[in-house]
C-alpha cells in the first residue's frame, strides 16, 4: 500500500515533501521550491530516504518527492495561501504560509497533514504535524509578540465586559487631578420649590447647599510573568493568553472593590422584605423600590448573588414572564418593570438576596490613571514581565439611594 503525503508513516514520523535525492539522515532545512524541504541545518533530518522507506519497520510504501521526518504532535491553524499535504509551511501574520530559502519567508514549523488528499484554500483551517526540532520562539510563535497598546486594548475590554457592580457608580475622569484626592460636590437637596407668583410680588430665592465629599486614589495592578520556556514549548499565544486571563483578574477585583464600598453604604433600615421565607420574590424587590422612593430615589438596577437570581428567575417563569436567561456568568440577565438586573459572583451575595441602586445619584468610580502598561525582560531568569495598571477610587456619595434587599 502506498501512502500519500501528509500521512504517518509510524507514530512520530510523516511524509514531508521533499527534494530528490535527499537520504535518511540529511539534515534539512527549505529548499527554493515552495514548501518543499532540501539539504539544510535546521536540526531536524530525514527518517528515510526520499520515496523509499528502506529500513523502516513498515510494509508501506511511499511516494517520490516525500520522505519521512520527524514530527511531534499535531494541532490545527488556519491557511494563508493554497497548501498540499507534505508541504512544510511557517507562521506569516498569524496565518500558515509554504516555507522555502528565500529571505522573506517565514521558516518551516510544521508539515501540512493528509486530511483526505485535497489542497487547502486560504483560510481553512489546516491540521499540522509540528517538527520537532528547531521550534524556537522566533520561528513557531512570531504572533507571541505584543504591543503595549494591545495590552492596554485587552484590559480595557475586559473591564468593560465585566463591569457588573462598578455600574452602580458614575464615571468621574479624574486624570487631570494631580493629587491623591479629589473633592466632588454632594447636593443637600434643599432646593425651595416653584411657587404661585401674585402681581408685584417678589420671586422666591433659593440656592443649593453642598458638601465637599473626598474621593481617595489608589493604585491597582499585577505583574504577568512569561518564562521563554513556557513560549517556545506551545504553539499557542501563551502571552495574550496570561494577559487575558490577567485582565479578567482585574475586572473581578475592581468590580469587588464596587461591591465593597456599596454594601457598606446603604439606606438605614437595610435590609428590607415582603416576607419572611428565604426565597427572593418580586414582591420583595417592589418592597425595596418602594423604601428607595421615599428617599427621593428611582433606583434602576437590582443586583443579584447566584441564590437570589435563581429565586427571582423561577419566581417570574412561574408566573409567565421568561426573562430568557442563557447561562449568563456575569453581567446582565434581564429587565422587569424598569430595572436592568445584574449577576455577579465578584461580592458577597451568597445568601437570596439583591442590593437595588439609583445609579444617577449613588456615587462615583474616579479614574485617575487609565490603563498603563509596561514591559521588560528578566535576564538573569528568561522571563518576560507585562506590569498592569491603573488609579481608581470609589466613593458613596448618596447611601440613601441603595438598599439591601432580603429574600
Amino acid at each position: 500500500m502506498t501512502l500519500n503525503a501528509g500521512q504517518e508513516i509510524i507514530d512520530g514520523v510523516v511524509l514531508a515533501a521533499v527534494a530528490g535525492g535527499v537520504g535518511a539522515g540529511t539534515e534539512l532545512g527549505p529548499s527554493a521550491t515552495d514548501g518543499e524541504l532540501g539539504s539544510g541545518s535546521d536540526g531536524y533530518a530525514a527518517i528515510t530516504d526520499e520515496g523509499d522507506v528502506a529500513g523502516l519497520s513498515t510494509n508501506e510504501s511511499i511516494p517520490a518527492g516525500t520522505a519521512g521526518v520527524p514530527v511531534d504532535g499535531t494541532v490545527t491553524y488556519e491557511a494563508g495561501e493554497t497548501l498540499s499535504p507534505g508541504d512544510a509551511v511557517g507562521i506569516d501574520g498569524g496565518q500558515l504560509r509554504a516555507a522555502n530559502s528565500g529571505d522573506t519567508s517565514p521558516n518551516p514549523v510544521a508539515i501540512v497533514g493528509y486530511g483526505g488528499g485535497e489542497d487547502y484554500a486560504s483560510g481553512d483551517e489546516v491540521p499540522v504535524h509540528l517538527l520537532n526540532e528547531g521550534r524556537t520562539q522566533d520561528t513557531h510563535m512570531p504572533t507571541q509578540v505584543i504591543s503595549q497598546e494591545a495590552v492596554r486594548s485587552m484590559v480595557e475590554e475586559r473591564l468593560q465586559e465585566q463591569l457588573v457592580f462598578r455600574d452602580a457608580f458614575r464615571g468621574l475622569d479624574a486624570t487631570n487631578v494631580n493629587s491623591n484626592t479629589i473633592k466632588v460636590p454632594n447636593p443637600a437637596d434643599a432646593m425651595a420649590e416653584p411657587a404661585a407668583i401674585e402681581p408685584g410680588a417678589d420671586y422666591p430665592t433659593t440656592r443649593e447647599e453642598y458638601e465637599k465629599i473626598s474621593i481617595d486614589r489608589e493604585k491597582y495592578g499585577v505583574m504577568i510573568e512569561v518564562p521563554e520556556e513556557d513560549v517556545m514549548d506551545n504553539v499557542f499565544d501563551l502571552v495574550s493568553d496570561h494577559i487575558d486571563l490577567a485582565a479578567r483578574e482585574m475586572a473581578e477585583f475592581l468590580d469587588g472593590l464596587a461591591y465593597n464600598e456599596l454594601s457598606a453604604n446603604l439606606a438605614s433600615g437595610s435590609p428590607v422584605s415582603d416576607n419572611a421565607d428565604d426565597d427572593m420574590t418580586y414582591d420583595d424587590i417592589q418592597e425595596g423600590v418602594a423604601t428607595l422612593e421615599e428617599n427621593n430615589a428611582t433606583p434602576d438596577i437590582a443586583f443579584f448573588g447566584p441564590r437570589g437570581k435563581q429565586d427571582i428567575l423561577t419566581y417570574l417563569a412561574e408566573r409567565g414572564t421568561d426573562l430568557t436567561d442563557e447561562a449568563v456568568t456575569t453581567g446582565q440577565f434581564g429587565a422587569f418593570a424598569g430595572l436592568d438586573f445584574m449577576f455577579s459572583t465578584a461580592g458577597e451575595l451568597t445568601n437570596h438576596n439583591a442590593i437595588l441602586v439609583d445609579s444617577d445619584r449613588y456615587g462615583y468610580e474616579a479614574t485617575f490613571t487609565g490603563i498603563e502598561s509596561e514591559e521588560d525582560s528578566d535576564f538573569e531568569s528568561d522571563t518576560d514581565r507585562y506590569k498592569v495598571k491603573t488609579r481608581k477610587g470609589y466613593k458613596a456619595i448618596k447611601p440613601e439611594a441603595a438598599i439591601e434587599v432580603e429574600g
